[in-house]
């Protein structure tokens, strides 16, 4: 990967064997979650799921990095829940790793150390690096690369322009959409390896998951329509009985 910026970690994760989708939500509660499942033969597979409410490459792609951490650094065969104190260093961790996977220590410092500490210099900075200002001056400040009174001042800067939840250039920095999953359905699907009942049916039977079809598309990232198709009944034989 080198110590450059990354443009499309979307492509990067899902090249490497993790399954990426875009989950529709209610609330801004949930940015992103991660999960592992066991496939025959004790194959670990991981899926990361990231809220549609956040639509800027920024985001996006610390939400992707930090449950990469979890993915990476965290115990997955210890099923219980953990305590309080435990979660929050786990999330740390998580956010310390995602700093340092999109921020990587000698190559940032060199763009960091040629900017003053402000909004509009981390912005150009940004538009590089395609990662949050809030999470730029925060390496900055854990590189050592400002003190914390700086580090302070920028973010009651953004706090007093209402900068903290929608910054500079959200607007404009785009990543790719998930698509592994969702061509592999559909060349199966294309292909006539099954059709859409019997997907929709060998989803339910072999993994245990009762759900719409629409919701499947969304999910998935399929067109719309695509498995509602399983919800038509074709009685070819059928006639009606004249009076």
């Amino acid at each position: 990967m080198g110590t450059g910026p990354i443009n499309n970690l979307v492509r990067i994760v899902e090249d490497n064997g993790i399954v990426v989708a875009c989950c529709s939500t209610k609330t801004d509660a949930i940015d992103a979650f991660s999960k592992r499942f066991i496939r025959e033969g004790s194959e670990e597979v991981f899926i990361i799921g990231y809220s549609e409410n956040k639509k800027t490459a920024a985001r996006i792609h610390f939400d992707i990095a930090h449950e990469l951490g979890h993915i990476c650094l965290h115990n997955w065969d210890d099923d219980e829940e953990v305590d309080k104190e435990e979660f929050k260093e786990r999330e740390s961790e998580a956010n310390r790793f995602a700093a340092a996977f999109l921020l990587p220590e000698k190559t940032f410092a060199i763009d960091a150390r040629k900017v003053n500490a402000s909004i509009p210099a981390y912005a150009k900075l940004k538009e590089k690096w395609k990662t949050s200002i809030q999470a730029m001056i925060m390496r900055s400040k854990n590189l050592d690369l400002i003190n914390y009174d700086t580090y302070q001042k920028v973010i009651v800067d953004m706090q007093k322009r209402g900068l903290r939840k929608a910054e500079p250039l959200d607007d404009k920095l785009i990543t790719a959409e998930p698509s592994v999953l969702r061509t592999a359905v559909m060349l199966l699907l294309e292909n006539n390896v099954f059709n859409a009942a019997e997907f929709m049916e060998r989803l339910s039977r072999e993994g245990s998951i009762s759900i719409y079809p629409e919701d499947v598309e969304e999910l998935i990232g399929l067109p719309y329509g695509v498995l509602q198709k399983s919800r038509v009944l074709n009685f070819r034989n059928l006639a009606l009985k004249g009076r």
